[in-house]
């Protein structure tokens, strides 16, 4: 009897262990499976005199269809010397495709227009002087319906902006992006550059 109830109580230890061995597993199985997001959008910004953030001007979702005008836009954040940004373009598998470095700047945006592409494609972005940190990431997918609405009137607005200025309220209005805290002027100017090898 005393035998028996050992066993009753090993299994009851055990039992527990096991449903959440099996649950673990089930959780991991599903992550795995799943379609990885690249991260992020908005950045995090450096330290000291640095860039405060730089900004992929893109929907929340972070995949986009830059249309037929084949444009994307990048915001920099104010800094205390004029800092310069690398921009790359990569395989979904990581490979470089293409890198464009931004002249050094104040607090800014950049239209980019972007060479053609067939497949799936990852912009990354990153402080030139600050190649350490984490890089702003999103996904140029021509699969996907070209982005509408707000953001599609901005991005034609800054197209017709290259060399003039945007009200920054509308900017970040137009890309959901109005939880931005860091300070940045009330106008900022626009910068065009077509991106090359």
């Amino acid at each position: 009897m005393l035998m028996f109830s050992s066993a009753v109580c090993l299994v009851r230890r055990i039992l527990p262990l096991s449903t959440v061995l099996l649950l673990a597993c089930g959780v991991a199985a599903r992550a795995g499976s799943e379609k990885q997001t690249v991260c992020c959008r908005t950045s995090g910004g450096t330290r000291g005199g640095g860039l405060s953030l730089w900004v992929h001007l893109v929907p929340p979702s972070n995949r986009f269809n830059p249309g037929s005008a084949s444009q994307a836009a990048l915001l920099q954040g104010t800094t205390v010397k004029p800092a310069g940004l690398t921009v790359r373009l990569l395989t979904m598998k990581g490979q470089l495709t293409r890198e464009h470095h931004l002249e050094p700047g104040f607090a800014g945006v950049t239209v980019l227009t972007l060479p053609p592409q067939s497949t799936p494609t990852v912009w990354e972005s990153f402080p030139t002087d600050f190649p350490e940190r984490p890089p702003t990431r999103s996904v140029i997918d021509r699969e996907l319906p070209p982005i509408e609405g707000p953001s599609r009137q901005m991005m034609g607005t800054l197209a017709d902006s290259c060399g003039g200025s945007v009200e920054t309220a509308a900017l970040l209005r137009a890309f959901d992006l109005e939880s931005i805290d860091v300070y940045l002027p009330s106008t900022l100017p626009v910068r065009c550059e077509a991106l090359s090898k």
